[in-house]
């Protein structure tokens, strides 16, 4: 995430000449500047797990549990090829068993605990919100599980739009979610810049079309 902050000191910050911080007063100059700057404004899309929290320890593990029961072995190859970034609609067609979303959701907020966040990412969003660009968090997890993610992690403070693919009309690896959260925001794909570290969400992020994709 260092390199993220690298890539957003490097970006051209609005500037205007009356532009003056005063306790709590902000001034963004004329009415004309102001729309422009609004007008420029780049919304910022990230995926949730993996992108902004590390959980796929919790994640390898519940799903080892789960698949044993179908006396499937899952490695790390096995697990980035087949459940990584993907749905559980998804994996259940790929591996032809059911899954029980409402199990693992549970598992999950059991061992929520163990939870890191990123190094950087606090201090990305932090100057994100401080140049007053919009954030949103796409993701194919659960609502359940995303916002006891964010509650737990205390991100949901920078979050200005949760979008759930399981919500939208189509999933990631479709372009839908990404689209959906530009709709809401009211802006072009170009005026968008999207983090993913999945191949579903960079496939999603591709067909989306944003002015920026960052992978990890």
């Amino acid at each position: 995430m260092s390199v993220i902050v690298n890539f957003m000191n490097r970006m051209p910050a609005q500037k205007f000449k009356t532009y003056q911080v005063r306790g709590e007063f902000v001034c963004l100059g004329t009415p004309e500047q102001v729309a422009s700057f609004v007008g420029s404004k780049l919304v910022f899309m990230f995926d949730l797990d993996g992108t902004l929290v590390r959980t796929d320890k919790i994640y390898k593990d519940i799903w080892a549990e789960m698949l044993s029961k179908y006396n499937i072995f899952m490695d790390d190859k096995f697990y980035m090829q087949n459940i990584h970034g993907r749905n559980d609609k998804d994996i259940s067609n790929r591996l032809g068993i059911p899954v029980d979303t409402a199990y693992k959701v549970d598992e999950f907020n059991k061992r929520i605990s163990s939870i890191e966040i990123l190094p950087g990412v606090k201090k990305f969003l932090q100057l994100l919100k401080l140049y007053a660009h919009p954030i949103a968090i796409v993701t194919n997890c659960e609502r359940r599980n995303a916002e006891m993610i964010l509650k737990t992690t205390d991100l949901f403070q920078y979050v200005d739009r949760l979008t759930i693919a399981s919500e939208c009309s189509a999933q990631k690896p479709s372009p839908i979610p990404y689209q959906t959260t530009a709709n809401f925001f009211g802006v072009p794909n170009t005026q968008c810049v999207v983090f993913e570290d999945s191949r579903p969400g960079l496939t999603s992020a591709f067909g989306f079309g944003p002015k920026f994709r960052l992978y990890f």
